[in-house]
């Protein structure tokens, strides 16, 4: 079975050439915690030391999406039977038209 071994110097050197082509698309895969450290100030969307989340956090996501459907739906136990409350009734209504 061949050996592999990883060489960033030509990763790197394979990438610029890429780049300097022009021809293909990039894609960069980030990381699931990535976007929550990147700080950004959200009045004019640039990077800030002791800004808000680029994405929010579960914590925060969670948060956000309760206060937006309790007014709408009460809370049935938890979260997850909200969503999934608020689910059956977009697939009711959607089935419906």
């Amino acid at each position: 079975m061949p050996q592999t071994i990883h060489n960033p110097d030509q990763y790197m050197s394979d990438l610029r050439q890429i780049l300097a082509q022009g021809r293909k698309r990039l894609g960069i895969l980030v990381g699931a915690g990535a976007p929550a450290g990147i700080l950004i100030n959200k009045a004019d969307g640039r990077l800030k030391v002791d800004g808000d989340p680029l994405m929010p956090v579960i914590s925060q996501l969670t948060s956000d999406v309760t206060m937006t459907l309790t007014p709408k739906w009460p809370l049935r136990n938890n979260i997850y039977n909200t969503l999934h409350f608020c689910h059956v009734i977009v697939a009711w209504k959607w089935a419906s038209i």
